[in-house]
């Protein structure tokens, strides 16, 4: 017997965040655990601006700081993911960009977070984005989301941004959505634990 099923639906009606709770619960009653769950979120970039915010969007290549960051921020269930190599391997990929996130405090800049951006001709994709723990809370993540949405409308032909969000990660599903951010796949995979 196969012991995994996986579930894949386009969701132009942004119905995922409202069924799955629903759809996790059957699964779970009929002996199934969810072994991925995730979402693809889009943005429609309409050309507005938003304001100019405290803080800054600088691009960066510095891989030692900003492999540093991405393993404050992440938790990572593949130790892989979070070595070096992984983070030379993601940077080298054609058309990503990484970016961080300063605040001007006192004569200095304190890093507030980082995102990686892979950009293509008429979207783009935002990897790896998040703030540091200890500067969680106070508006940034959706401060640092406007600055990524200007950074973006300045490129000609940029229509969207899209962002893969695990389903079970209510935090960022609740910033993304507070942002405007509209659900367009959901992809599960369920193993059965049982008779």
């Amino acid at each position: 017997m196969d012991r995994t099923f996986t579930f894949h639906f386009d969701d132009e009606k942004n119905a995922a965040p409202k069924i799955w709770a629903g759809i996790m619960e059957t699964f779970k009653r009929e002996h199934f655990s969810c072994a991925t769950n995730h979402l693809l979120l889009s943005y429609d970039l309409k050309g507005e601006r938003f304001p100019a915010e405290d803080i800054e969007m600088v691009e960066s290549n510095n891989r030692n700081l900003l492999h540093e960051i991405h393993k404050s921020i992440f938790e990572y269930d593949d130790p892989e993911s979070a070595t070096m190599d992984y983070m030379e391997e993601v940077l080298h990929t054609d058309g990503m960009k990484a970016f961080l996130f300063k605040k001007k405090q006192d004569n200095s800049y304190v890093t507030l977070g980082m995102c990686l951006l892979l950009i293509e001709k008429k979207s783009a994709c935002l990897c790896g984005f998040g703030i540091i723990p200890e500067y969680q809370g106070n508006g940034y993540a959706l401060k640092a989301l406007n600055l990524i949405c200007n950074y973006l409308s300045d490129i000609s032909g940029m229509k969207r941004i899209n962002v893969e969000v695990n389903g079970l990660n209510e935090k960022a599903l609740t910033l993304y959505t507070k942002f405007g951010f509209e659900s367009r796949e959901a992809y599960s995979e369920f193993e059965y634990t049982g008779e």
